[in-house]
């Protein structure tokens, strides 16, 4: 689920702004951030939220106006990998998810938490919001 999941124009903005690195992690797809004018090559101008593919983004040499659109799941393993954070949800009802941060510097320490969300995938995405305060 959370594999097939992609990151929002908002959050891919506020990922790119604490580090995270696009060129680095297997990225498929960019989203346009201020783009004006035309391409010729396009049958419309591009416009903010517009997805690319990864040829799209280096044929036109447009990645200082997109950012990566990574799925959930890469921006889960990024924080945890290279930042250190770990972001985990569950159930606390049938219709209830709460997420839970914890830094994984020396030990296992809960540095967040967030309740109220009524599926896992806005409990995932409010987790990783949370989280990027921590960077």
């Amino acid at each position: 689920m959370f594999t097939e999941t992609y990151c929002s124009y908002e959050l891919s903005k506020k990922l790119k702004e604490r580090g995270f690195p696009q060129k680095d992690f297997p990225v498929d797809y960019y989203m346009i951030g201020n783009v004006c004018g035309d391409f010729s090559e396009f049958d419309n101008a591009l416009e903010i939220g517009d997805i690319i593919d990864k040829d799209t983004l280096l044929t036109y040499n447009l990645e200082d106006k997109a950012v990566a659109r990574p799925t959930l799941a890469l921006v889960v393993r990024w924080l945890w990998g290279s930042k250190n954070i770990l972001v985990t949800i569950r159930p606390i009802s049938k219709y209830e998810f709460v997420y839970d941060i914890f830094s994984t510097r020396n030990a296992l320490e809960q540095i967040g938490f967030g309740i109220g969300y009524n599926n896992s995938i806005k409990a995932l995405v409010g987790g990783i919001y949370k989280a990027l305060e921590f960077i």
